[in-house]
């Protein structure tokens, strides 16, 4: 999605862009990741990394092509045509057992894992700022 949108071309997304969708920044991740690898007592439980509040996919795409100085366009893709895709693509394959987060909303709460360690998502804006400086640090 982000390649293209810092382009200015469409931002290709997964399913129903009028659904929810929890996002989680990479920095937070990794930072959550290595949080847990030093608590013994996490072993064994499921825990949510610190996300922002989830927000349709349309809102997301257009907040990143702001940030980006691009014009927001969406090009919805379905899974007839991850299964086209598939055929040359195997990440477009397996891609398609994960397809149910993007039909439907998927929000999750990361309250649990702030609330034992304290680490709060980073703000929306932020995070996709500094995920668009990265892709457009590759390109150039």
């Amino acid at each position: 999605m982000f390649q293209p949108l810092t382009m200015g071309k469409a931002a290709s997304v997964l399913g129903k862009p009028d659904r929810k969708h929890t996002f989680t920044f990479i920095d937070d991740f990794g930072r959550a990741l290595v949080t847990l690898g030093q608590s013994e007592d996490t072993y064994g439980e499921a825990w949510h990394v610190p996300n922002a509040d989830a927000v349709p996919v349309t809102r997301f795409v257009e907040l990143a092509a702001q940030l980006a100085g691009v014009e927001a366009r969406i090009k919805p893709m379905g899974k007839g045509m991850l299964r086209i895709g598939g055929l040359f693509i195997p990440g477009a394959r397996e891609s398609i057992e994960m397809f149910y987060q993007f039909e439907k909303e998927f929000v999750v709460s990361s309250r649990k894992f702030t609330d034992r360690f304290g680490q709060r998502a980073t703000p929306l804006e932020e995070s996709l700022a500094a995920t668009i400086d990265w892709y457009r640090t590759r390109r150039s």
